[in-house]
């Protein structure tokens, strides 16, 4: 069965915590504008690491074309706790608290460890590797975490989903701005 949103579908709510463990809701982050929401595999992994970076780096002209980021990670609030650096980013990183607000939206885990990447994973993970991020040890959930991103509306209408077919699958910010009429 295809539990994945769709453009036109209603973005559920969900209870989170921020990085401090404070409780929220994904309501409650979310921009009266357009909001670009990202579910990434877990912090300690360099895939979701980079793509944080890679959206901060762009972060002013998202924040410039009117979108708001909320990044949700497969790990505890407890486990970001330990990655300092969490604060310094310019949008929100949530705690996906072990894959169960990962169901709430459709997003996925691959099958296994040889379905979760391919050649081009390998190099963008050296290519995070090269950049001086490097990997730990998974702080929750399985590793085999897929990622995906929604722009959403400010009445929590879904106006486009990307669902990852790999754990480095995600369309790039150009990709995004380009093709989503952002």
């Amino acid at each position: 069965m295809d539990n994945h949103l769709k453009k036109g579908n209603i973005f559920p709510d969900a209870a989170l915590f921020n990085a401090h463990a404070e409780k929220t809701s994904m309501y409650r982050l979310l921009n009266l504008g357009k909001n670009l929401v990202y579910f990434l595999r877990d912090y300690s992994c360099v895939l979701a690491q980079y793509a944080i970076r890679d959206i901060a780096e762009n972060q002013p002209g998202l924040e410039k074309a009117g979108l708001r980021i909320i990044c949700v990670v497969d790990s505890t609030a407890e486990a970001l706790n330990k990655y300092p650096e969490i604060c310094k980013f310019p949008f929100d990183i949530i705690a996906g608290e072990e894959g169960d607000v990962y169901s709430c939206y459709g997003v996925d885990e691959a099958d296994s460890k040889e379905h979760l990447g391919n050649q081009r994973t390998m190099a963008k993970i050296a290519e995070a590797k090269a950049a001086g991020l490097t990997h730990g040890k998974y702080d929750s959930g399985s590793g085999l975490r897929l990622p995906a991103v929604f722009l959403v509306d400010s009445r929590h209408m879904v106006m486009e989903a990307y669902y990852g077919k790999t754990g480095d699958d995600l369309p790039t910010i150009k990709e995004i701005t380009d093709t989503w009429k952002i």
